[in-house]
């Protein structure tokens, strides 16, 4: 299931430049540079609306999981 989530996360993260990884445990981090809060917005929605789906384990109706999120943002600005 975990290779399931990154995989969507990293689909929908396409259209915006940015990376995914897996932290630890069932915790992603995604890195999105030049993100203004509006397409910030749009990537919160599209990442909410993956998530309330329905995941199929091994193609079975009957081993249905439903997950939720918790998501943070912080805009940064590189130094060096």
């Amino acid at each position: 299931m975990l290779v399931q989530i990154g995989e969507r996360l990293k689909e929908n993260l396409d259209g915006f430049g940015g990376v995914v990884g897996r932290v630890g445990g069932d915790e992603f981090i995604a890195i999105v540079p030049n993100l203004d809060l509006r397409k910030a917005k749009l990537l919160y929605n599209k990442i909410d609306k993956i998530f309330n789906e329905i995941y199929l384990i091994s193609d079975c109706e009957l081993n249905q999981v439903k997950l939720s999120i918790t998501v943070g943002m912080e805009k940064g600005t590189p130094t060096g």
